[in-house]
């Protein structure tokens, strides 16, 4: 017999096909078996051929894979950007924005134009990803969107990048002889080059975007220079100028030395480590009041301390805050007998003390002075007639200012109203004179400087000139060099000077207190930026629209000749039409340089505006609008003209750099031409920069090409990763390790996620999509209250525009709970229950929802690996008709809920405390045996109900629950300690994986373990407060571990409940097809179970 056993199992070891042969050889050696023995004898010797006979003939042959289901799919499990590529050249996807339902509700995402300047940066790729989260959620959610991109093509970064062009074509044509530049060109040849320069870098630019699959429709875009934009531009100009909000007038403004224009205050940079020489400088007070009799008779000196003495000569005043406390302080030095008297604030008084020792000085306070006490003083002006200036040789006052901070430099502030802006309005409040600046647009003195002065640069021989002829009149205290905050031009890098200048403003205080009613009721996210931007707004009354340039649009106002500073403008709401006639006519507005006064300004119109001018005696403007004029009015191209106040955006979302930029712009003219803000929404993202947090530059080589990280890692890692860190309190950090680590690790189980359910749902005809949730097992229904929860919690995240919430979600999800929870445990009914049992389409139900779940709540974050899926087996509905995330209120079961997850926190508590064991508890008889009756009450229905799924939920042979009323603690074991066989250590990892979290809202206070199956949030969390266990002894080889548990019911303190898993090796066998431990009939079925018994027995093949 063991012959013939050995020779029968060889044979089928090396080919199955032979099984009926071999049957019936069996069979007849059965037949044989009878005739020599005993029929006693020959049950028993054929009961256990047939046994090992059989099974090793099943499992020599191909039968169990043939009739167990294994999900098999040819999606593939790693991201490959080359297939982006493709799918982005699929009509599916590339007419998902052309093929919206326009019936449905309008969403209009408002791209704010990035410069065409360059081609983009990682900033300009998340800026975009966002945008694009925002409107495919949008589209799946029941909207039509409107996403329409936008480039800004005039300013300064453009027109800098054409004069070096055009300098380089000039030293190539010179190339052999005198490098002689052209130092102008004709105003119609330059900007034909910006515009043509332009247009190439918005191509360049476009062709990333493209490459980043975004929602929109690239043949219908915006640009600031096209005519039908400029024409408009040029009409609210004519609007503000009718409500009297344009005015022209000397003030002010940040002035770039390099570039010889007015800088936007978005466009300056305030660096702290710029280096400049200070000086301490005495001004003499006359006749001051305050000297007592400890006080001598001698000169008292206000003693001020600046950053810029070259602004000394245009000294108007002295502040000072009546608020601070001031004192005398009394200086002598031995060696020479030199005695000074200093005001100064008492809160410098002892930086001044150190300065004095320094100096070789002693000194005492000799006498306090309240502020409000230098009310009415005045001193000697300084500098007046030593440059031979002109200027008035009358005292000086002393005015109160909030702005003073007496804790900053001496507590005086010297006042010059043409280089501040807090000393421009001082003076004006005041109504004193503030003078022609005695600084060019060069940044050196004028001639009215006088002779010593004339033509010196402010920044090193002007400086050091204007000290030399305060130390000649012994005004010059003392000098150092100095580190301190400067303003820099963010485009060419070079500090700039506040300097009064003949500009146009709008008169924004009018408007300011408009917008910040309106912001104060519109959506922000993060909350904390809508005082930023309200704060930002009003900080400045006046907004200079004007620029001193050349590419860009010319403001229209017109001046009469003999205007000489341009001050009065001349505009009307019928010229400013003809102007936008002649735009389109001409097609561009370059116009404006070149025709005659005749066409531009014809008699005729001015006569019919009723305006006293000839022709001839009028003259052009040659300023342009700011950039941010420019783009601060692209929220008309979303709407019916630009006095529909109806159609506001419904999202505007740009950097936090923005609030001073374009969300400000935008607020101001959106206000004042329509009466409301742009956008309903507002959504603020922080800068990428390197992992050192430093902002990235050319200059520090740290700049990362999206482009690279497209072709190393693709789009939708990318996306993700953009999505994750968009907080909008903090910066992006760039580290090339997170994408290829956690992004990418991220983006594989997606992926493996959809790849098991495309092939688990292959056999879709088991998959009944009528099914009623209500007859889905009670596992399966928990899961799709577990799906509710899941998509509802991504959805409001998605709402919020909380992204990197949303990535967070769906990343826990796919790793943490459905894949370790769901999919484990119903692996069995899905591999081995026959293909139409009623649990098996129960499970299909489940995974197909949650497949298309799965697709609806990552498209807007991959919309690329969704389309990819969707190639392989495609969603319940197309995208184009997804009106939500595919979750249902009906689906929602609290207090399943609560009973699943308590038992799935004791399944986690259990592979926990069996970590080494759990390999041998597969054939592990499994009791937990807990102290709490209501708890058991609760658990004990889910566990009778489903046996077969708690024993695969908890990867047991069996599993049963108890209740024991008393259970013991081992001695030595305390309330806070761990035992492992009666050694107590202390619990270093004191919870569960999983809670439930705090108790439902709503309900009332109930004592510490009441677990009602009314209150679905009773349990809360499980805290670990102890284990122990103990093996041997016992009997039927019976082990155990136990522990206590504190049950918070969302309560800081919660019941204790004590809990046992007793556990011993089960007298099951293992079936040889699904591979269970389970009760077999081995004289009747080959090692099967009953269940695989059936299957075999229907002949299914998967």
């Amino acid at each position: 017999l063991c012959v013939i056993h050995h020779l029968i199992s060889s044979v089928l070891a090396q080919s199955s096909s032979l099984q009926s042969l071999l049957l019936l050889y069996y069979y007849t050696l059965h037949i044989y078996l009878y005739i020599y023995y005993t029929p006693n004898k020959c049950r028993q010797i054929s009961g256990m051929v047939r046994a090992n006979v059989l099974t090793e003939a099943l499992k020599g042959s191909d039968i169990t894979r043939r009739t167990v289901f294994v999900p098999r799919s040819q999606f593939p499990h790693r991201h490959d950007p080359k297939v982006e590529l493709s799918i982005q050249e699929d009509t599916k996807f590339a007419h998902t924005y052309l093929e919206q339902d326009p019936n449905r509700k309008p969403y209009v995402v408002h791209d704010g134009p990035p410069f065409a300047n360059g081609p983009i940066h990682l900033g300009h790729a998340v800026n975009k990803i966002l945008k694009d989260i925002a409107a495919r959620y949008a589209m799946i959610t029941g909207h039509k969107v409107e996403f329409i991109t936008g480039w800004d093509c005039h300013g300064l970064p453009i027109e800098l990048q054409v004069n070096k062009m055009i300098e380089e074509q000039q030293r190539q044509s010179n190339y052999g002889g005198s490098l002689v530049f052209e130092t102008t060109t004709s105003p119609e040849h330059f900007r034909t080059k910006a515009r043509a320069y332009a247009k190439s870098q918005i191509d360049l630019q476009m062709a990333a975007f493209k490459r980043m699959g975004l929602l929109t429709d690239w043949n219908k875009r915006y640009t600031t220079d096209d005519p039908s934009y400029v024409a408009n531009q040029l009409r609210a100009f004519s609007q503000l100028f009718e409500q009297k909000l344009i005015f022209k007038d000397l003030m002010p403004v940040h002035w770039s030395l390099v570039n010889k224009t007015s800088v936007a205050d978005a466009d300056i940079d305030y660096r702290s480590n710029h280096i400049s020489k200070s000086a301490y400088v005495l001004y003499e007070i006359i006749d001051p009041p305050f000297f007592g009799a400890d006080v001598p008779k001698q000169p008292l000196y206000a003693l001020i301390w600046t950053t810029t003495p070259w602004t000394l000569l245009e000294n108007k005043a002295i502040a000072f805050n009546k608020q601070e406390t001031y004192c005398i302080v009394k200086a002598w030095r031995a060696q020479d007998g030199e005695k000074k008297n200093f005001l100064v604030s008492f809160d410098t008084k002892h930086k001044l003390g150190d300065l004095l020792q320094r100096l070789g000085y002693q000194y005492e306070m000799s006498t306090y002075v309240p502020g409000r006490s230098l009310t009415g003083l005045k001193y000697k002006p300084l500098l007046d007639g030593l440059a031979g200036t002109k200027q008035d040789n009358s005292a000086r006052p002393f005015l109160d200012a909030d702005f003073v901070d007496g804790a900053k430099g001496t507590g005086l502030v010297h006042t010059a109203p043409n280089y501040g802006f807090e000393d421009y309005y001082l003076i004006k409040k005041n109504s004193l004179a503030v003078g022609q600046s005695m600084v060019d647009y060069d940044g050196k003195f004028r001639c009215e400087a006088g002779d010593i002065l004339a033509g010196k640069y402010i920044f090193s021989d002007g400086t050091q000139e204007t000290l030399s002829l305060l130390d000649q009149h012994q005004a010059l205290f003392f000098t150092e060099m100095t580190q301190h905050s400067y303003p820099y031009e963010t485009r060419t890098n070079q500090p700039v000077i506040i300097r009064t200048s003949q500009q146009t403003f709008l008169d924004t205080s009018r408007i300011v207190p408009r917008c910040i009613k309106a912001l104060e009721s519109c959506s922000f996210f993060p909350e904390s930026r809508r005082q930023h931007l309200i704060n930002t707004l009003a900080s400045s009354p006046s907004w200079c629209i004007s620029r001193q340039r050349l590419w860009g649009t010319p403001i229209p106002v017109l001046y009469e000749k003999n205007d000489t500073n341009k001050q009065k403008m001349i505009c009307h709401p019928l010229i400013v039409e003809h102007f936008c006639k002649l735009l389109y006519k001409k097609r561009f507005i370059d116009y404006w340089w070149t025709v005659d006064n005749s066409e531009i300004i014809p008699q005729e119109l001015l006569d019919k505006c009723k305006l006293p001018y000839k022709t001839e005696n009028l003259v052009r403007g040659t300023d342009i609008f700011d950039v941010w004029s420019d783009s601060g009015l692209s929220w008309h191209t979303t709407s019916n003209g630009l006095n529909d106040a109806k159609n506001q955006a419904d999202l505007y979302l740009e950097g936090t750099d923005q609030i001073r930029g374009w969300f400000s712009a935008s607020s101001l003219l959106s206000m004042a031409l329509r009466g409301c803000l742009p956008t309903k929404r507002f959504f603020l993202h922080g800068f990428a920069v390197d992992k050192n947090g430093r902002k990235m530059s050319k200059s520090l080589g740290n700049v990362v090409d999206p482009a690279e990280l497209f072709k190393l890692y693709g789009v939708d890692p990318i996306r993700l990763w953009a999505a994750k860190n968009a907080g909008g309190n903090r910066d992006i950090v760039v580290r090339h390790d997170e994408f290829r680590s956690s992004i990418n690790d991220t983006i594989n189980k997606i992926r493996n996620t959809f790849k098991y359910l495309i092939g688990a749902l292959a056999d879709h005809d088991a998959v009944d999509g009528k099914l009623d949730h209500t007859k889905l097992t009670l596992f399966d229904q928990y899961y799709l209250n577990k799906l509710y929860r899941f998509a509802s919690t991504v959805d409001e995240h998605y709402k919020n525009y909380r992204y990197d919430s949303a990535a967070n979600e769906i990343n826990r999800f796919v790793t943490s709970d459905f894949s370790p929870n769901y999919i484990t445990t119903i692996k069995d009914i899905l591999y081995c229950d026959e293909l139409n049992s009623a649990r098996r389409k129960s499970c299909l139900t489940v995974l197909n929802l949650a497949y298309n779940i799965l697709l609806r709540c990552t498209y807007p974050i991959t919309p690329h690996i969704v389309h990819e899926a969707a190639g392989y087996m495609r969603s319940a509905e197309p995208l184009n008709e997804w009106k939500d995330l595919g979750y249902k209120a009906a689906w929602k079961n609290d207090v399943l809920h609560d009973q699943m997850e308590t038992l799935v926190q004791f399944k986690n508590l259990f592979i926990r405390v069996m970590s080494s064991k759990l390999g041998n508890m597969r054939n592990s008889d499994v009791v937990l045996n807990i102290n709490d009756k209501k708890l058991y009450k609760k658990l004990i229905k889910v566990c009778n109900s489903e046996p077969e799924l708690m024993t695969e939920l908890f990867r047991t042979c069996t599993f049963n629950l108890s209740l024991r009323d008393k259970m013991a603690v081992p001695e030595g074991v305390t309330e806070r300690t761990v035992c492992d066989g009666y050694t107590a250590q202390p619990d270093t990892t004191n919870r569960t994986p999983e809670y439930l979290g705090a108790a439902a809202p709503g309900k009332k206070d109930q004592k510490d373990g009441d677990f009602s199956d009314e209150d679905p949030e009773s349990v809360g969390s499980l805290e670990l407060l102890t284990t122990w266990s103990k093996s041997g002894g016992l009997e039927n080889n019976e082990h155990w571990v136990g522990g206590q548990l504190m049950a918070s019911g969302g309560r800081p303190n919660g019941k204790v409940i004590r809990f046992e898993f007793s556990y011993r090796k089960s007298a099951n066998r293992k079936c040889i097809r699904c591979r269970r431990y389970t009760v077999l009939d081995i004289s009747e079925h080959m090692n099967v179970c009953d269940r695989c018994r059936a299957v075999l027995t229907t002949g299914q093949t998967s």
